[in-house]
């Protein structure tokens, strides 16, 4: 039985019996019920979507596992490919505000526009409880 159905019939019993209407739906936005089970259909896009996020997380968790070894270990450089994945040297390029090559003064600006929305983001964070709880 489809969710349609099933919220028709729910509806035509309630509001048929207090006013005598019947009900035709003919569109359902949102529907939430703890008694009404439909099934989820998996297609094969489900699944490629699913194996791409899924590789991702793997080659993320791999990143971070050789770049940790590789700098518990040595001050070696290892493989850019694999590094590339890893969440230590992510947040390094995105923390970092002075770079060794000359071709990253072109963005000043667009780190100067990084940190001010950061900085107006954690200001909006702490002052947006002030607001709610006041009368």
């Amino acid at each position: 039985m489809s969710v349609v159905a099933v919220l028709e019939a729910c509806l035509n019993q309630t509001i048929h019996h207090e006013y005598g209407v019947q009900i035709k739906v003919t569109n359902v936005y949102y529907c939430h019920s703890s008694d009404i089970t439909t099934e989820v259909e998996v297609d094969v896009d489900d699944w490629l979507f699913g194996g791409a996020v899924f590789l991702i997380i793997l080659l993320n968790a791999f990143g971070t596992f050789y770049d940790f070894n590789l700098q518990s270990k040595t001050k070696a450089i290892g493989n850019p490919y694999i590094l590339s994945f890893s969440i230590f040297q992510s947040w390094n390029r995105l923390t970092v505000s002075e770079h060794k090559d000359s071709r990253f003064t072109k963005f000043k600006a667009v780190h100067a526009i990084r940190r001010l929305i950061d900085r107006s983001s954690k200001l909006y964070t702490a002052v947006w409880p002030s607001y709610n709880y006041t009368s």
